[in-house]
């Protein structure tokens, strides 16, 4: 936790935790046809932009995802965490993963796979010096 008033004359750290809750929604396929909600040339897809870096500063990060979907049955989602536009990660129902990286652009969640709705936490940290 940061401690205003505590000012510095050479250069300092900032360490920022935030988390973001997501419903993804998931969609019905009937008949081995996935249903197209709006998205040209996308079928059956949540995308959620969940932070983006607008500054000139080289942010480090860890980045937790915890797909809440039960493993159990064939209802659940797989997400996929993609990280700078390019670095993609699985995470299937009732996995939760953990992803340290330097540099943090952007970070991005998608639906991958799978019906019914799914909750999924996107923690992360975001770690850099001004």
């Amino acid at each position: 936790m940061g401690k205003l008033g505590m000012c510095h004359e050479d250069f300092c750290c900032v360490n920022e935790e935030l988390c973001v809750k997501l419903v993804i929604p998931g969609h019905k396929r009937s008949h081995g046809h996935e249903e197209s909600h709006g998205h040209e040339g996308c079928k059956n897809e949540f995308v959620a932009s969940v932070w983006t870096n607008k500054s000139h500063l080289c942010i480090n990060g860890t980045i937790l995802v915890t797909n809440k979907g039960t493993c159990d049955n064939d209802q659940g989602i797989t997400v996929e965490l993609i990280v700078n536009g390019k670095e993609k990660f699985n995470v299937k129902p009732g996995e939760t993963k953990a992803f340290t990286f330097q540099n943090l652009q952007s970070i991005v969640i998608r639906e991958k796979s799978g019906v019914g709705q799914t909750n999924v936490d996107v923690s992360f940290t975001l770690n850099y010096k001004f």
